[in-house]
């Protein structure tokens, strides 16, 4: 259960929760829980001296940036990397002491979205960095979703900041069997990043790697809103970033991860883009949506 509570895994993340379990695995001896205690440490302190970074960035003017405000998609035969890696942003959220990380895109000028367990709440300090961006900057929440099945949330930054920064466009639909891929920034990998570890120090020029991951659409289970089960791998640290198609076109926005307890098998799910594009228009952003492919 503490791994199930540190990462979010079929409960709610919780890492008070997470530290007794492992406490008291510790206490009858497993070594791993012991290792993953002093990991949790080592975690928190370098989320601190973030949130002290980001204090002390708090005020400061944003530096102007160049021109664009989108890549027009549709002249591109593949959406590169490049563009995929400009669009998808690293997000920090503090509230008090508390701090947590996630991955959000861009879905409309200077608009990002991104996952509400992400920001935590409505009251909390949101900062982004992307090579689009270059360094750390001060994001407004502009809307999230109520608790309950869904879990959006929407972010701006100021309009200087984001004119080098690409919009993802959305696509008309997804099918069981479609090649996706994941980008974002998972813990297991960023935990290892120097660049990471650099922003983690305080360092607000520092921009993480962002991971790439694909796999295939699994199936597709109609729930209210729809759930996208698919194989490109996801991780704490995903949450709220884009599940693409081959034309780079958002699909879905991954959110959870589900840890079956007797193979041990994860299952990566995503909520659908057409939900999230419904959010969006209630609250007044209209997504980019791609035409349908021949």
């Amino acid at each position: 259960m503490g791994h199930a509570y540190n990462f979010g895994s079929g409960v709610p993340r919780d890492h008070g929760k997470a530290r007794e379990w492992y406490k008291k695995a510790a206490a009858r001896g497993a070594d791993d829980a012991q290792l993953s205690l002093e990991n949790m440490a080592e975690i928190e302190e370098a989320d601190q001296r973030l949130a002290d970074a980001i204090q002390a960035l708090i005020g400061t003017s944003a530096s102007q940036q160049g021109a664009r405000t989108d890549v027009p998609l549709s002249s591109l035969p593949r959406v590169t990397a490049d563009t995929l890696e400009r669009a998808t942003v690293f997000v920090w959220a503090s509230e008090g002491k508390k701090g947590s990380s996630g991955t959000g895109f861009f879905v409309a000028p200077g608009v990002i979205a991104t996952n509400a367990h992400v920001v935590g709440s409505a009251k909390a300090k949101v900062h982004v960095i992307n090579k689009a961006l270059g360094s750390l900057c001060p994001a407004e929440i502009i809307a999230v979703s109520p608790v309950g099945n869904r879990d959006y949330a929407l972010l701006r930054i100021p309009p200087n900041k984001a004119a080098n920064a690409p919009v993802l466009r959305f696509a008309p639909k997804v099918r069981r069997a479609d090649r996706v891929g994941t980008w974002g920034y998972p813990g297991a990998v960023s935990d290892r990043d120097p660049k990471y570890l650099a922003l983690m120090r305080g360092d607000v020029k520092a921009v993480p790697e962002v991971v790439y991951s694909e796999g295939v659409v699994s199936t597709l289970l109609e729930q209210k809103p729809p759930r996208i089960v698919h194989t490109a791998i996801i991780s704490h640290g995903n949450s709220g970033g884009p599940l693409v198609n081959e034309r780079g076109e958002v699909v879905g926005i991954n959110t959870w991860i589900d840890m079956d307890k007797q193979s041990y098998r994860q299952t990566n799910l995503s909520l659908p883009s057409s939900d999230l594009a419904d959010f969006m228009r209630k609250n007044g952003v209209s997504p980019r949506m791609a035409p349908a492919a021949p």
